[in-house]
Order: structure tokens, then sequence, then C-alpha cells
């Protein structure tokens, strides 16, 4: 059984609130969460940039070998999550 995850999207938007609504006095845990949630997002876009490139590889990739088929299974993974 696996655990369900929380969408990128989600994660993003919980940390924005987070930042928003922390009671921090010195405003650290606040900017923490701003900045978490930034670079999350510029990861994605990063991601979203490269992604065509890399699945473009792994559908080239042996299916035979173990290392072929973890490339192909993370490049899967990466454009479920960065595509949905």
């Amino acid at each position: 059984m696996t655990t369900p995850r929380s969408s990128t999207a989600v994660i993003i938007c919980a940390l924005n609130v987070l930042g928003a609504e922390l009671d921090s006095p010195d405003g650290v845990a606040n900017a923490t969460c701003y900045e978490a949630a930034g670079r999350i997002q510029e990861l994605l876009a990063d991601l979203a940039v490269v992604l065509p490139a890399v699945r473009r590889t792994a559908e080239r990739a042996s299916r035979r070998d173990k290392a072929g088929r973890a490339f192909r299974a993370a490049a899967n993974r990466l454009a479920g999550e960065v595509l949905a």
C-alpha cells in the first residue's frame, strides 16, 4: 500500500498559506515558507523546460536492463508530477 501524496501545486499553496499565517516574531519561519514555495515553483518551471528532452531520451532507453527501466520510470514520474 502506498501513502497518498499531495500534488506539488498543493504543497506550494500550503507553504504560501503558512508563510502568510504563521505567527513568527522574527519572520524567519514565514520567509522560509515563502522561499521554499518559490524554489519549488522555479524547479517545476525548469523541469517543464527540460522534460521533453528527458522523455525523448527515456523512450530510447533500454527496457532490458535495470538502469534503462529505472530511467524510464523516473522520467514518467517527473512527467506525471510536472505536467499534472
